[in-house]
């Protein structure tokens, strides 16, 4: 049983792993931080580390998606994914009658091919 100097950081992780069912990684991730000098959730959910303790304590890809948002719900911020997809959908400005019009790619849209294609022939 791998026990952390800091038990802060095994009760945060603790915490974390439980609220999305990982419990059974809670002792290798502490192992990892022993290891490796992490203090804190600040630290283990870094862009340039969370990959390698993911990887290093065995989990899966979605198991990984999901603790990093669970590691940031527990830091206070907003995991990025699923909160722009939900932010644009509340945001007007993201609508698409805000698009600009299609552009026609095709002989006879907007006289451009045609045109084009009559200077080619001279």
């Amino acid at each position: 049983m791998a026990n952390t100097s800091n038990p802060e950081l095994r009760q945060a992780l603790s915490d974390a792993l439980a609220t999305v069912h990982l419990e059974a990684y809670l002792e290798p991730a502490c192992t990892w931080c022993e290891e490796n000098g992490a203090w804190g959730l600040d630290e283990l959910a870094a862009d340039d580390v969370f990959p390698d303790f993911a990887k290093d304590i065995g989990l899966k890809r979605l198991q990984v998606k999901r603790l990093l948002q669970a590691f940031d719900s527990a830091l206070g911020k907003e995991s990025s994914p699923s909160n722009s997809a939900t932010a644009s959908s509340k945001d007007p400005s993201f609508s698409p009658a805000f698009a600009p019009p299609p552009r026609g790619f095709f002989p006879g849209q907007g006289g451009r091919c045609l045109f084009l294609v009559s200077l080619v022939s001279l």
